[in-house]
């Protein structure tokens, strides 16, 4: 899923599918779908870092369609964050997170009713 977001007044396309998490995990070690789960089990979660790194991986998989070509590194994450105004990546971390989660989502339905006799 690809959709234009609004950091600093530019829109900025970032994509989410799946190989958002795998990459995620390459450039930063942490499991983005264990921070998940583990947010649901009460374990405390820095959204706000989260949010800026969903953001740096899926602007660069918008970038490159071809995910093993995808380049991402701590060092260039950095240079990237520095490129927005301090607030700004923070204040759109909810609709950056929300793209991630809404990929998530199915968009098929039930192919047969359970009919419970």
């Amino acid at each position: 899923m690809t959709r234009d977001i609004i950091v600093s007044g530019e829109s900025i396309p970032m994509r989410a599918d799946g190989a958002t998490a795998f990459l995620y995990r390459q450039c930063f070690g942490e499991d983005i779908i264990k921070m998940f789960t583990g947010a649901a089990d009460g374990a405390d979660i820095d959204t706000d870092s989260m949010g800026k790194k969903l953001a740096y991986v899926m602007t660069r998989q918008a970038e490159q369609p071809d995910p093993t070509k995808v380049k991402l590194s701590f060092s260039d994450f950095l240079l990237w964050v520095c490129s927005f105004d301090p607030l700004d990546l923070s204040v759109a971390g909810e609709e950056i997170i929300g793209l991630y989660i809404d990929n998530k989502k199915t968009e098929s339905s039930a192919k047969k009713k359970n009919d419970p006799a």
